[in-house]
């Protein structure tokens, strides 16, 4: 089956037969619109607010050991990048979703590890999000055999 290469977003997609795959396609394309994204982004609010807890509550409660880090980075490479992704930074601003602008050289402060080549045209961060990775240790293995909805896998 054909591909094709999106003219939005570059990538390259190949949904054979698979229908869901199709209809997922469909619907990613149709939340590009900025007021379907906002009816979406105020469904899954709720669950965003209930996995926060729900992460707080194995932090507190397994004290698993895991790698974490606050904030998340978003780099744009270049100039057009940056400029098509301005609606989406304004639904960050209308969902009052802290966030800042950086440029390439506060990037670069924020994370050391972003290599300065080839040049890029700046950043948004998310200053209160964060990452982690959960080590599969016997540790965090035998806190997580003790409950059911732990998963270190």
């Amino acid at each position: 089956m054909a591909s094709s290469r999106s003219k939005q977003s570059g990538m390259l997609v190949k949904p054979g037969f698979d229908s869901a795959a199709r209809d997922f396609l469909k619907q990613r394309t149709a939340l590009r619109n900025p007021e379907a994204f906002a009816v979406q982004y105020a469904r899954l609010q709720p669950l965003v607010n209930v996995s926060r807890a729900a992460v707080a509550e194995i932090e507190t409660n397994l004290e698993l050991d895991f790698e974490q880090r606050r904030g998340v980075l978003h780099v744009f490479r270049g100039v057009r990048d940056f400029a098509e992704a301005q609606p989406a930074i304004d639904l960050l601003k209308r969902f009052e979703v802290p966030h800042r602008l950086l440029s390439p050289e506060e990037c670069i402060a924020v994370e050391p590890s972003v290599p300065d080549t080839p040049a890029f045209a700046g950043g948004v961060l998310l200053a209160d999000e964060r990452t982690a990775t959960v080590r599969s240790s016997p540790s965090n293995s035998s806190k997580c055999s003790m409950k059911p909805a732990c998963s270190s896998t």
